[in-house]
């Protein structure tokens, strides 16, 4: 896996950041390389990535000249070498490798620039590269051209709930024999005004006073989300071409569930039956039935620090608690933990970023705490929402959840690999 966010420029310093409650958060005005000023909301918090301007060259493609980019090839960079995977094997197996990479909108900051351009001087001027800027393909493609690949490409476009849509899909893929390993990712950026100021329209953006209350999943005082940005990355396949290579398993996925809440175009199902559906789904397909007990599963949440979006998922993981009490699993108590206390709402990345934070959780027992979590609005038994790092156990799964704008819900559980 590779990774890029606010908080570390690569795996190893994003999960430390995890585990020690580190997090950056920046107000607009405070934020020296942005221009224009003017058309912000120049108070609004944001979780910016520091990339430098060597980073930005070296990783961002001459006709896709955007952070996304750059963000989204640093990553995959980083995870092919994690999954010791050379540019001579891609090559050699090109047809057979599939690229599976997630998009919000595409490319909002180059829109947003170039329409700012073409309306001062008329649209017969816009840039000739906006229309390939602007397909929801166009960082797949990136990554398609860069490594001559042959295989599948799709690119999944789920809002909030992307990251993990590119990883599910892909999982569906290659158990179809679509093709033996894919290269997944999301990628998104948020500085820019148009990405800023949709959210505050809708009243999802964080307005605390307090810095400490800033993006804090699941507590009693959240207010809302507070956009990050960053990117993520996994190399995916087959165990049988994994044990071929030798390669280096960081886990295994066992289970993917996907379902829609029919309910409305903001707001989660109040009651959370589909979020608790679709983890019911991935539950099921991996097979686990009755062999669960306490210290076998934790669940990484999605958990936006927004009041309703919160509350849904509560309400959806005692749904699912029950059900595994009903299955005869041995839970009284499930642990969840959630990561945009620490980076913000990544959007389309959210999903991989905070997919891989679970998948390194299992490998070293380690689950980090929520940053910036005190209590929740109510009393809840027989769910512990972390605030401190739990190192007690050896964990074997991990339900990821994700859910997005349009009532998309997906979990995918991932297990310990084990030699």
């Amino acid at each position: 896996s590779g990774c890029i966010t606010s908080i570390g420029n690569n795996v190893n310093e994003s999960m430390s950041g995890f585990l020690n409650k580190k997090s950056s958060f920046l107000k607009i005005k405070d934020i020296s390389n942005l221009t224009e000023l003017e058309n912000y909301p120049i108070d609004q918090y944001v979780s910016p990535v520091n990339l430098s301007e060597t980073d930005f060259l070296n990783h961002s493609n001459k006709f896709v000249r955007t952070r996304s980019c750059a963000f989204l090839d640093k990553s995959i960079e980083e995870a092919l070498d994690n999954a010791q995977i050379s540019t001579e094997y891609i090559n050699l197996k090109s047809e057979r490798i599939g690229v599976s990479v997630g998009s919000l909108s595409s490319n909002l900051s180059f829109l947003n620039e170039n329409i700012k351009k073409a309306t001062k001087s008329g649209y017969e001027n816009i840039s000739r590269l906006t229309m390939m800027n602007t397909l929801n393909n166009i960082l797949a493609s990136v990554i398609n051209v860069k490594y001559k690949l042959k295989g599948p490409m799709i690119v999944p476009s789920t809002a909030c709930a992307t990251g993990l849509s590119s990883i599910g899909e892909a999982y569906n893929m290659i158990l179809m024999d679509y093709a033996d390993i894919f290269i997944v990712g999301a990628s998104e950026e948020c500085l820019n005004p148009l990405t800023i100021s949709g959210p505050r329209r809708i009243g999802a953006m964080n307005s605390a006073i307090k810095f400490e209350k800033i993006s804090a999943p699941f507590d009693f005082q959240r207010n809302g989300l507070i956009l990050g940005e960053g990117a993520g990355s996994i190399i995916m396949e087959t165990l049988e071409s994994a044990i071929n290579r030798e390669a280096p398993i960081i886990g295994e996925i066992i289970g993917y569930g996907c379902t829609s809440d029919g309910y409305h175009y903001v707001k989660p199902e109040e009651t959370g039956e589909g979020a608790f559906k679709s983890m019911k789904m991935a539950f099921d397909r991996a097979g686990l039935n009755n062999n669960l007990i306490n210290e076998d599963l934790f669940i990484n949440a999605h958990a936006t620090s927004t009041i309703v979006g919160d509350r849904a998922e509560v309400k959806a993981i005692l749904k699912f608690k029950n059900y595994l009490l009903d299955q005869k699993c041995k839970i009284d108590n499930i642990i969840v933990t959630a990561q945009k206390g620490n980076i913000g709402h990544c959007f389309s990345s959210a999903g991989i970023i905070e997919s891989i934070c679970a998948l390194e959780s299992l490998r070293i027992s380690k689950i980090p705490p929520i940053c910036n979590f005190e209590r929740f609005e109510e009393d809840l038994e027989q769910i512990t929402l972390l605030d401190k790092l739990d190192d007690s156990r050896e964990w074997k799964y991990c339900l990821k959840n994700s859910f997005g704008l349009g009532g998309v819900n997906n979990s995918i559980i991932f297990k310990k690999f084990v030699v």
